[in-house]
């Protein structure tokens, strides 16, 4: 839609404006989107984004997953990432 990554320098752009992303939120939302319309779960998350899955609870996904959309979508018009109650997280 209107996100545009440069992977070389990790620019993340929604429209024409620069989002700054911290590394994790560069890479789950590079995650997000290279598996669109598929659901997620947490645990997958946890596994390939932060590399491990025993150190880590569900909620640490759900607060990096809430602080990304904030910085992607601070209206909340655009829905990127759906959140599947129970379940996980999908890139629209």
């Amino acid at each position: 839609r209107d996100i545009t990554i440069v992977p070389e320098s990790q620019q993340v752009f929604v429209e024409e404006d620069e989002i700054i992303l911290t590394k994790l939120e560069y890479s789950l939302l590079l995650e997000l989107i290279q598996k669109r319309n598929i659901v997620l779960s947490r645990e997958a998350l946890l596994s390939t984004v932060w590399k491990m899955q025993d150190s880590f609870q569900d909620r640490t996904v759900d607060v990096a997953v809430k602080r990304l959309k904030e910085k992607i979508d601070p209206e909340r018009s655009k829905n990127y990432i759906q959140s599947i109650r129970g379940v996980g997280y999908k890139f629209n």
